[in-house]
Parts: structure tokens; C-alpha cells; sequence
């Protein structure tokens, strides 16, 4: 059998059939890297988006390593690893996810309170008055 692929390959027709299935694994990959999340083509590295906003790898990113430096100041052997594996990174995707749907409902809903409204104090202070 091992003859048959080597005798195969030697050929012309053998050689174009190699090439052609080295371009089918290229296109294979490409595709599969294309449909991925972040892959060759995308616009930006959002992992999700709530209402017009997005939450990006980056925000994550940082707010997951300053999480780990303030476990690290009481826990030393903390490492990503354990910190992925308790959650963290679940409750903080939730969280901002959250933040950002609470921030965009006004918008989406339309239920927006009046500029001047939101402006003023709701009730003066005398140490501030003229």
C-alpha cells in the first residue's frame, strides 16, 4: 500500500493530486479561522455585545489581572489557571455584561429622564450657595 502512495506521488497526475490536497487543508483552516471568534477577518475583538456597546478582550483582560494582583496580595500561589477555574472569568463577562445592559436600557427603551432634570441637584446646598 505504502508502494502505492510512493508511486503515486512520483507521477505527474500523483504531484497535482498532493498539491491539490495541501490547497484543500489551506482553505480548510482559513475557513475554520474565519468563522472563529476574533478570526481573520473581524472587525473587532468584541466577546459580546450588549445593546450598542461591546465587551472587548482587552477590558477583561485587564480587569481579570488586576483581580489576580489583589488575590495574589493575600494568596501568593494564585495563579490565571485557579482563578479561571473558580469563575472569575465567568462572573466577570456576567458582570460587565450586566453593568452595560443596565447602562444601554434607558437608550433601547426610549425612557430617558429630561437633560435639565438630571442636571440640577434635587435639592440645593446651602454651604454652596452665592
Amino acid at each position: 500500500m505504502i508502494q502505492f502512495f510512493r508511486n503515486l506521488f512520483s507521477s505527474k497526475i500523483g504531484a497535482v493530486f498532493a498539491l491539490l490536497f495541501v490547497v484543500l487543508i489551506f482553505f480548510a483552516f482559513a475557513l475554520a479561522d474565519i468563522n472563529a471568534p476574533g478570526g481573520m477577518f473581524s472587525s473587532s475583538n468584541a466577546i459580546a455585545t450588549v445593546g450598542d456597546q461591546e465587551i472587548t478582550e482587552e477590558q477583561i483582560t485587564d480587569r481579570l489581572n488586576q483581580r489576580l494582583q489583589a488575590i495574589r496580595q493575600q494568596q501568593p500561589g494564585v495563579d490565571m489557571n485557579i482563578l479561571v477555574q473558580q469563575g472569575e472569568l465567568d462572573n466577570l463577562i456576567d458582570t460587565y455584561a450586566r453593568i452595560f445592559a443596565m447602562c444601554s436600557s434607558p437608550r433601547i427603551t426610549g425612557s430617558s429622564s429630561p437633560r435639565r432634570l438630571s442636571t440640577r441637584p434635587s435639592h440645593p446646598t446651602p454651604i454652596f450657595a452665592d
